[in-house]
């Protein structure tokens, strides 16, 4: 390699590599020798310092010398790993915020908004459009699990099936909106009285159906009175007063939930022959 030319490369081993470069010193500038070209041409002052067998004989385009720059490697892996780590941090950072970013919009454009539609689909699907009480078909799902979980506790189920007397004549004299209005009342009225645990269904038409958990006989007649004088003893709007007659029917843990359901109905239309306005037991199962 010529004498005249830049050199870079790397000496040592392990930790102790370093990176070098060297680069010839040319005369390239006619002041220099003035002082390098022989020992008379030079000043005083520096054969004083450095004498006169040493740095003269310098010519123009002469290469006299070397000048060599070492780093230890271990700098410039250390920057260059600060730098990789500095870059992957600033990436996984965009990334996370971009995941944030996507999440909330996502949720916000879409999930929150499928939620709310899937919340209207399950209300129109279970809940009676008038009195928003659950439908027949969400009660008899609440009363097979209801009954599944009290045969397993050896607990107390109760159902209290009424309907409004002479709710016909409602409708015949004061018009089918006042008769929807005694409906919506009433189911208002019957909610005011339940536990949270309990559950309350328009069945058919005037007839409502009571799911009582955790609660023997005794209780159930006690709730179904409570209706009943919740109902007759205000009045409606427009109508004045109207009464119910109820049927109560308490579990055996066998019977299923149709038969539990009709003992209850039985026993209603028991109450209805019996003058109206009140609570019949149901008899025993067979």
């Amino acid at each position: 390699m010529a004498l005249n030319q830049e050199v870079t490369g790397e000496v040592g081993e392990g930790l102790h590599r370093a990176m070098y470069v060297a680069r010839p010193i040319t005369i390239k500038q006619t002041q220099c020798m003035a002082c390098h070209s022989t020992p008379q041409a030079a000043p005083t002052t520096m054969l004083k310092i450095y004498g006169d067998k040493n740095g003269f004989g310098w010519g123009m385009n002469e290469t006299v010398g070397i000048q060599v720059v070492q780093v230890p490697m271990y700098y410039p892996l250390e920057k260059a790993n600060q730098t990789f780590y500095t870059v992957m941090a600033a990436l996984v950072g965009s990334f996370a915020l971009l995941f944030v970013v996507l999440n909330l919009s996502l949720s916000s454009l879409v999930i929150e908004p499928m939620a709310r539609i899937n919340r209207k689909l399950e209300d129109l699907a279970t809940k009676d459009f008038l009195t928003d009480l659950v439908n027949r078909r969400r009660f008899f799902e609440r009363l097979e699990t209801e009954m599944a979980e009290t045969r397993a506790k050896k607990g107390s189920l109760s159902v209290v099936m009424f309907d409004i007397d002479f709710f016909k004549r409602v409708n015949d004299t004061y018009g089918h909106d006042s008769g929807d209005a005694v409906l919506k009342s009433t189911a208002r009225r019957v909610r005011e009285l339940l536990r949270s645990s309990d559950c309350a269904a328009r069945f058919c038409g005037e007839e409502f159906i009571i799911l009582l958990k955790e609660t023997p006989v005794g209780a159930a007649m006690a709730m179904a009175e409570a209706v009943r004088a919740r109902i007759a003893d205000v009045p409606f709007d427009a109508v004045g007063h109207v009464s119910a007659s109820f049927g109560v029917a308490t579990w055996n843990h066998v019977e299923d939930a149709h038969a539990l359901i009709k003992r209850a109905d039985t026993a209603l239309y028991v109450a209805k022959s019996s003058g109206r306005n009140r609570v019949a037991q149901a008899q025993e199962a067979v």
